[in-house]
């Protein structure tokens, strides 16, 4: 008798299944952290306090990564996808495909994906990308997106650009040559061609976009950029 109460009290309320080991944050993992330098700090999602960063530490979804001066940090996702972060950057994973960077330098190496792609917000633009490799500056000197590799669709956070064009160098010179009287009054201005205005515009290889405002200018990447994308890249 004491065994058929037994046989029925376990049918009627089995054992509770195992908590989840794989879980080690909240929401899951979205990426890690590696080859940290100087000081590196992670805000948890929802959280107020940001705590010390750790090799290899799991980031959920909400959770933003700070790096302080002279530090960097590289940050890696299951699909290969890797951003390196420079020193003074804040990049909130926001969701699973949508990342917010705010401040410094980063560079970006996005692999291609079959479904849907990614998009990464800053306060000057919306940046739609696949399969590419490109950096976002957010500083004092420069708010800019220099594209390396591939194709992004880069939008206005509200209204409209007012797009303009830098002219090619040979092109300035020229005009240079045949305006030279009034050279010095129109020097800004003749240096680049508006285009129109527009919500969106994409950026090809080898280009950049360069934003005051609500004014975007696309043009050769900088020299300036170039040495910070092969120096970010190296830590890739």
């Amino acid at each position: 008798m004491r065994l058929l109460l037994l046989v029925s009290l376990l049918v009627l309320c089995p054992p509770a299944a195992p908590a989840s080991q794989g879980n080690d944050t909240q929401g899951g993992e979205v990426a890690r952290l590696s080859q940290m330098k100087g000081k590196v700090e992670v805000l948890p999602a929802n959280g107020f306090r940001p705590e010390p960063a750790k090799e290899g530490m799991v980031l959920a979804p909400g959770a933003a990564v700070l790096t302080g001066k002279e530090s960097s940090a590289v940050v890696r996702f299951p699909d290969g996808s890797r951003i390196a972060l420079d020193a003074h950057t804040r990049l909130e994973l926001t969701h699973r495909d949508e990342w917010r960077q705010t401040g410094g330098k980063a560079y970006y190496r996005i692999e291609p994906r079959s479904h849907r792609g990614r998009t990464v917000h800053t306060n000057y633009s919306v940046i739609g990308v696949k399969g590419t490799e490109f950096l976002v500056g957010d500083t004092s000197r420069v708010h800019a997106v220099a594209l390396q590799r591939g194709k992004v669709e880069i939008a206005s956070p509200k209204g409209r650009f007012k797009l303009f064009q830098r002219k090619q160098k040979a092109a300035f010179k020229d005009y240079v040559k045949h305006q030279r009287k009034a050279f010095e009054e129109y020097k800004d201005r003749v240096q680049r061609e508006f285009l129109k205005y527009t919500r969106s515009f994409k950026l090809e290889t080898g280009s950049m976009a360069t934003f005051s405002g609500s004014e975007a200018t696309r043009g050769a990447i900088s020299k300036e950029l170039s040495k910070d994308i092969k120096r970010l890249r190296g830590m890739l």
